[in-house]
């Protein structure tokens, strides 16, 4: 499944799905693996997933590794206190 920023730039296929993001693999946009999460998706229609931000500032994220929720269940402040930091998780194959 393809994704695509909301100034319609492809940003890369979906590689791996998780229970809070999707994975997207370096290449020619991303220097590094991005981890999305789902709340950056405005729709998904088809074979294509839109998100609501800019290809730029998708890059300026920091999202090169998982939030580690596993270790932190329930801790709505993890997100901003590890900003995706220390993730061993096990994906979810599609």
């Amino acid at each position: 499944m393809q994704v695509y920023s909301s100034d319609n730039l492809n940003v890369g296929h979906i590689a791996e799905v998780y229970e809070d993001s999707f994975l997207i693999h370096k290449g020619y946009f991303f220097p590094k693996d991005r981890y999305i999460p789902y709340s950056a998706i405005e729709h998904v229609e088809n074979d294509r997933v839109q998100l609501s931000m800019k290809a730029e500032d998708v890059k300026l994220m920091e999202w090169e590794k998982r939030p580690n929720f596993e270790e932190h269940k329930g801790d709505p402040t993890q997100l901003f206190y590890d900003r995706g930091h220390g993730v061993d998780a096990i994906p979810i194959v599609v």
